[in-house]
């Protein structure tokens, strides 16, 4: 069973099913993928060993204010997304509906997330009215 839709699935991209970008919005494509993959890294880095895949923050945790967390309050996810969008740009348009599910699910993630790490630190209400961006600066 898996074996005939791994073959229909090889069979439509052979065929040209999903429509192809043109070039010029594949090319569009690296570009988010690269900016994303930067934006993800320096997230990552920033937060170190207070990367939790769950939204409840560490027992010893801290709150991480520097880097680009200056900026956005949750740059993974926002990194994530501009290279899903690159992605989506890259092989074919229809790809980004996909991207707006997951924008949808992180969005609500990072909602929770936001609940749980304002009970956890008191000065998370100031640090969020002073870092409006919630995935990207411009968010």
């Amino acid at each position: 069973m898996v074996l005939q839709f791994a073959a229909m699935g090889l069979i439509l991209f052979v065929s040209g099913f999903p429509p192809r970008t043109p070039t010029w919005v594949s090319l569009s494509g690296l570009i988010f993928v690269a900016a994303g993959a930067a934006w993800f890294a320096l997230g990552l880095r920033a937060l170190g060993w207070n990367l939790t895949v769950f939204p409840r923050p560490k027992p010893q945790g801290v709150l991480v204010e520097h880097g680009v967390y200056r900026y956005a309050r949750h740059p993974i996810y926002g990194g994530g997304l501009l290279m899903f969008v690159g992605f989506g740009l890259i092989s074919s348009v229809p790809a980004l509906a996909a991207t707006a599910l997951l924008a949808y699910i992180w969005f609500r993630k990072s909602q929770a997330e936001e609940r749980l790490l304002a009970e956890r630190f008191p000065g998370y209400a100031e640090y969020r009215e002073r870092v409006r961006g919630r995935f990207l600066p411009w968010l």
